[in-house]
């Protein structure tokens, strides 16, 4: 409650106009459609689809490339491959050269869900971006890029 005589600024911007908030909200609307397709389809969580995702495409080989390249906390992940090595879709072994690194690779279950999977993604995701002519689907990822590379210098704002 707002004391008498004390001015409270008003903002440029309702809350539900703030970049922040609309970014959250359509985070958690790709996020709650993404979770209900992985789940009809191959019976996996969120996170299990993502290292799945990871793994398959190469974008990711190891433990610690799959924390590099995500946003995934490590204890989640180790969590995450652990259950994936327990249903039969990953598998993990030390590296050769450096023991320290965990090396993951599907296995012929884990390509099979990946492969059938990703197929129903990258429509997902050309049906998303149908919604965008050309032009915007370039200027949107500028933009995406342009706003992550300035939130992490900005990550220590007063």
């Amino acid at each position: 409650m707002a004391k008498p005589g004390i001015e409270h600024p008003k903002p440029e911007r309702e809350l539900t106009d703030f970049l922040s908030y609309k970014i959250v909200r359509l985070h958690q609307v790709l996020n709650n459609q993404a979770t209900t397709l992985v789940d009809a389809i191959a019976g996996v969580s969120l996170i299990q689809w993502r290292v799945i995702a990871m793994v398959g495409s190469d974008t990711a080989r190891t433990a610690r490339e799959l924390g590099r390249k995500s946003v995934i906390d490590p204890a989640v992940i180790s969590r995450t491959v652990r259950s994936l090595e327990s249903a039969g879709i990953m598998e993990s072994s030390r590296s050769d050269r450096d023991k320290r690194v965990l090396e993951l690779n599907l296995t012929p279950s884990g390509q099979e869900i990946y492969q059938r999977t990703f197929l129903k993604i990258q429509i997902r995701q050309s049906a998303l971006l149908g919604a965008l002519d050309p032009s915007e689907q370039d200027v949107i990822f500028d933009i995406l890029d342009k706003l992550e590379v300035a939130a992490d210098k900005r990550t220590h704002v007063a």
